[in-house]
């Protein structure tokens, strides 16, 4: 049968939980809590966790990491962004270069045509 034990931080009834070094137990939501704003102490006693250092460090590095991802990501879509801007430029400009070819075309066959009206 699993134990359930009240959190001494948040006071709620949990099955997984961490013991410290110190034999103070906090529910896991409260330790990565406690990790979280880069805590290294027992949260209870003040007591030095060493277990935690390289939990931090490795959530340290995976925080780092992350940003990185993101900001990758950031200008990934940017430059999405940029391209389809370009892409919408280059149709603008091909619906106006066919229009002036349509108007060219136009314009050329009735001079010809107004020059053989001369002719007669």
């Amino acid at each position: 049968m699993t134990e359930t034990v009240n959190c001494p931080i948040c006071l709620e009834d949990n099955t997984s939980y961490i013991t410290f070094n110190c034999n103070h137990r906090t529910c896991t939501k409260c330790f990565l809590t406690n990790i979280i704003h880069l805590n290294t102490k027992c949260p209870l006693c003040r007591g030095n966790l060493p277990e935690v250092e390289p939990l931090l460090k490795k959530f340290h590095d995976d925080v780092l990491y992350l940003n990185k991802i993101q900001l990758e990501l950031f200008d990934i879509v940017n430059e999405n962004r940029i391209l389809k801007s370009e892409l919408n430029q280059i149709k603008n400009k091909k619906k106006i270069y066919k229009k002036l070819s349509k108007n060219l075309t136009t314009y050329v066959i009735d001079s010809f045509s107004d020059e053989e009206v001369e002719e007669n």
